[in-house]
């Protein structure tokens, strides 16, 4: 048989080349989804540009260097055009915009230059169906498979929203991602928080979309009925070694059975997970709605299901760093991962925090690869630029900061549970310092407990904790 000449068969291009004595023979050519690696081998060459807003149609393949862009309209990135984002660029979109990808995207950040993906207006955002201080996130419909892979690496996600809408081309599902007829999609070492959605608060896909969720974390997110983490349907993506907790089912029907993933006719293949404190009110034993327990391997849940499952208890996520819950070093999470999987998954090298993702032999469970803490190698970063006084305190307490105006400083305060009480944009900030007088967003008085203080600004992240004490 004459050989067919076929462009990159062992990396999954089973296109015929232009000297192919098959061409013009009927010959069908098509690419497969199953080997995808965290880098694209046939990266086309981009072009730098400093464009600050960003709109309409991307018909070349582009580098986007500025660090801080504007979203000021849909935008659609053309079949076989690259866009690129660089480490440390800030996404803002000015209203309820999505990115239509009809070719691919490169979101490659570090650990200490991640890429976010925000709302402009978030103190507006709300969890209900406001469009308000929101975006409408990546669509990847029909994408053709020729296209390279999209890849999201060190990317944060926050303030995206999908509900039903007057307009039919928007879907109530997947607030981040709505993939449907595509799986050339990886997702890794990303943040994820403050997203809603009536179902998937994270991604929803559909129709053999079978792309993979790797090493990210999954918080704060909130759905109204169904799948605080995605909406499956007919497809069999990969969700492997995730931190997956204190996300909220609102459970406006009563009648709807709900969870951290609900799937429908999919085999998801779930591995590695952390899923812990996430709160449904009243299908507790839906947490993994429909998925099949033989795919559900090797995970630490706070309910029982699937195989070499363990039941976790007592596990504390108070310590945050880099925007990242640590665990404490619970023997449950520690090396109970797998590394012998059933079927092509390729972790990434790195850990959510930029560390080696293996430490030892063996693998711990979520996105976070503990390490023993000495002075050479910390697992906790020592952090001293942030003051809070008095500590405990009653009615109020201080918050001194580094930061100047200029640098954007935030301030959210969050209960136990990783719920937001309280968040100080950069207007209300005076002299490097802030009073907080103990009420909320909605000025009700909070109970006693403890309070996290995450302070953000361009160059610098921390998080402590104090006592308030009546």
């Amino acid at each position: 048989m004459t050989d067919p000449q076929l462009n990159d068969p062992e990396n999954g291009d089973y296109s015929l080349n232009p000297d192919s004595p098959a061409t013009g023979y009927g010959c069908q050519t098509f690419v497969t989804g199953k080997k995808y690696i965290s880098e694209n081998k046939h990266k086309r060459d981009l072009t730098p540009d400093d464009r600050t807003t960003l709109s309409g149609t991307i018909s070349e393949s582009l580098l986007l260097t500025s660090l801080d862009i504007q979203v000021t309209d849909n935008v659609l990135v053309e079949n076989g055009v690259t866009l690129a984002f660089s480490p440390g660029a800030n996404i803002s979109f000015n209203e309820f915009y999505h990115i239509d990808v009809q070719g691919t995207i490169l979101a490659q950040g570090s650990a200490d230059e991640r890429i976010t993906f925000t709302a402009a207006d978030p103190y507006l955002f709300t969890y209900d169906n406001d469009l308000a201080g929101c975006w409408n996130g990546f669509k990847f419909i029909n994408t053709n498979d020729s296209n390279d892979l999209s890849l999201f690496s060190y990317a944060i996600f926050e303030y995206a929203k999908a509900v039903a809408t007057d307009n039919p081309g928007y879907t109530d599902a997947g607030a981040v991602f709505q993939v449907y007829n595509f799986d050339k999609l990886r997702i890794e070492n990303s943040i994820f928080r403050n997203n809603y959605a009536n179902y998937g608060s994270i991604f929803t896909v559909n129709k053999d979309s079978n792309i993979t969720f790797i090493n990210n974390q999954v918080s704060e997110n909130k759905v109204a009925l169904g799948g605080s983490l995605a909406l499956i349907n007919y497809s069999n993506p990969k969700i492997v070694s995730n931190t997956i907790i204190y996300n909220e089912v609102l459970n406006q029907d009563d009648f709807h059975s709900t969870g951290v993933i609900e799937s429908y006719i999919s085999k998801p293949i779930i591995y590695n997970n952390i899923m812990y404190q996430n709160i449904d009110t009243f299908f507790m034993e839906h947490q993994l709605f429909s998925a099949k327990a033989y795919h559900t391997r090797f995970n630490g849940f706070d309910f029982l299901f699937g195989n070499n499952n363990i039941l976790l208890s007592d596990v504390n996520f108070e310590i945050i760093t880099q925007d990242v819950y640590l665990p404490n070093t619970n023997s449950q999470i520690i090396d109970s991962a797998t590394l012998e999987f059933l079927y092509d998954i390729q972790l990434p090298q790195t850990d959510i925090l930029g560390n080696p993702r293996i430490y030892g032999s063996f693998l711990d469970l979520g996105a976070v690869e503990l390490y023993p803490v000495s002075n050479d190698n910390p697992t906790i970063p020592s952090n001293n630029k942030i003051s809070l006084y008095p500590n405990p305190f009653n009615p109020e307490i201080t918050i001194e900061f580094p930061a100047n105006r200029a640098d954007r400083p935030t301030l959210t305060i969050y209960n136990i549970r990783g719920q937001v009480v309280k968040t100080f944009q950069e207007n209300e900030f005076n002299d490097k310092k802030i009073v907080w007088n103990g009420r909320d967003n909605q000025g009700k008085t909070v109970s006693s407990g403890v309070y996290l203080f995450r302070f953000r600004s361009k160059n610098y992240t921390e998080t402590k904790r104090a006592l308030l004490l009546k």
